[in-house]
């Protein structure tokens, strides 16, 4: 699970709902699109929820490059994942970070995502980098990850969760929901129409090398992917609105 806290810039500070299944390898949650992660949910200080998605929004997570960012960016993407622990291969130094951030375009978020960083690190990274959001993905406290003052989203393993009770689960929690882990453009839109999530957050399953080297081909099949599933999701919508 997630908890998210924070003001209203960008794609994940919005007052809705975002419970984002992780890809991490180390624990299996089974959708009908056969998505592994972890769950993650996002609580808005407001307390406002919009449980009805009008368009699934996108991260793409692990860039490495300046070039990586650009390219995901063009192709519509809601919010770039910048990953701040050593053992991942998407490990990105500071001033790579900024570098990466400063090429953002208007209105995508950048998020540093980081497992068990000692506070002082994640102060070194925040007075160098501009991150809209942050990530925690260890055993970090609710104490900690406040002491940042800043916008957060905080992950929780969780087991045994399927398509049919993803949504009842889901349910238990006043937060928006978002999908991740195991996603690619031969899944995502069923994901997204199985689940109805607000985001998708997608890594490995656009890449087309080790490093976290995002693929410019993969990228556009997976977001056209999205906007089928958006329209898909708008006309059922428009289909109950009308009863």
């Amino acid at each position: 699970m997630v908890s998210h806290h924070g003001g209203s810039t960008g794609w994940l500070h919005q007052s809705c709902l975002i419970d984002i299944l992780w890809t991490t390898g180390i624990l299996g949650i089974h959708l009908a699109c056969c998505v592994a992660g972890m769950v993650f949910w996002g609580l808005y200080s407001w307390g406002r929820v919009v449980q009805v998605v009008k368009r699934c929004r996108v991260k793409v997570c692990g860039i490495t490059s300046v070039a990586d960012a650009q390219m995901v960016c063009a192709a519509g993407v809601d919010a770039i994942g910048l990953v701040f622990y050593e053992k991942s291969s998407r490990n990105v130094t500071i001033e790579q970070a900024a570098e990466i951030c400063t090429a953002l375009p208007p209105f995508v978020s950048a998020v540093g995502l980081f497992l068990d960083a000692p506070e002082t690190f994640v102060n070194e990274v925040l007075d160098a980098v501009p991150l809209d959001v942050l990530q925690f993905h260890g055993s970090e406290t609710p104490e900690y990850c406040n002491h940042f003052r800043r916008p957060y989203i905080k992950g929780l393993g969780m087991k045994g969760v399927t398509g049919d009770n993803f949504r009842e689960l889901a349910n238990q929690y006043p937060t928006a929901q978002g999908l991740a882990g195991g996603l690619s453009p031969d899944n995502v839109a069923k994901a997204i129409c199985t689940t109805q999530v607000y985001a998708v957050d997608v890594s490995s399953g656009v890449e087309s090398a080790p490093g976290g080297i995002k693929d410019n081909a993969m990228i556009a099949a997976f977001m056209d992917e999205v906007h089928q599933a958006n329209q898909m999701l708008q006309a059922e919508l428009h289909r109950e609105s009308r009863l």
